[in-house]
């Protein structure tokens, strides 16, 4: 994630909540002059809101987003490169002064089946 599209998610972030919490959405952010009000209707279930989940593993942005404004992560790289992110997140999340344990993690993988033991071609 660049860190302009960053910017835009942290900026952004009090838009979303409020699409998902309010009857009427109320911009709050310049991008917007203009644009119709956002609205989300129905509601989800889930309360207070829906869970922000914010994808990818970049170190310096991204995982510091989560920390910061996710509700959770979903990491979407190899198993050794999660192994990485984890302490990272950690970390931001106590710079944060945010419970490691609170953001949920999750991850995304690949996995190929073929009928022979060879290596199987992308």
């Amino acid at each position: 994630m660049t860190r302009a599209r960053g910017c835009v998610i942290s900026g952004s972030r009090p838009d979303i909540k409020a699409m998902w919490t309010e009857d009427e959405g109320h911009l709050r952010r310049q991008v917007y002059t203009g644009a119709t009000p956002p609205s989300s209707q129905p509601k989800g279930v889930q309360s207070p809101h829906i869970p922000m989940l914010i994808a990818g593993a970049g170190e310096k942005v991204t995982l510091k987003l989560v920390a910061l404004y996710g509700d959770g992560c979903n990491v979407i790289e190899s198993r050794t490169a999660c192994g990485t992110s984890t302490p990272i997140l950690e970390e931001h999340c106590k710079a944060a002064k945010r419970d490691y344990a609170s953001v949920l993690k999750t991850t995304c993988s690949y996995c190929v089946i073929t009928d022979t033991d060879a290596r199987p071609r992308p």
